[in-house]
């Protein structure tokens, strides 16, 4: 659901449906957000407006949001370029003691843009 500058997701909390706030349009180069109900309370949320380029096999990006989601087991990173969507997505596992386990980085190859006709 988008509403003003946000994206929420619909979660279950036992058996009732929340909304999660999942993205917002930061306003500082780093921001915390948190949800306080729903499948995402131990989940530290940050996002940041990025100044470097961010490089995808088809293409270069530039003013984009990257959106971190930490717990203690695990970091995953999602870079947002406005208009497009999620570009690139990062998954690290947190091994014993802080060590990192594996990390997995998918990147955008294409995409389809629709443009709606005008009545």
């Amino acid at each position: 659901m988008a509403e003003n500058d946000s994206i929420y997701e619909l979660q279950y909390n036992w058996q009732y449906p929340v909304r999660a706030l999942r993205f917002l349009i930061p306003k500082d180069s780093l921001q915390l957000f948190n949800s306080f109900l729903g499948g995402d309370i131990m989940i530290i949320k940050t996002a940041s407006i990025l100044d470097s380029t961010v490089t995808t096999p088809i293409g270069r990006y530039d003013n984009c949001y990257s959106y971190q989601f930490s717990t203690v087991d695990f970091t995953k990173i999602e870079i947002v370029s406005p208009g497009i969507g999620i570009i690139e997505k990062q998954y690290i596992s947190h091994g014993f003691a802080g060590s990192k386990k594996f990390r997995k980085i998918a990147k955008l190859k294409s995409y389809l843009v629709k443009i709606k006709p005008k009545n």
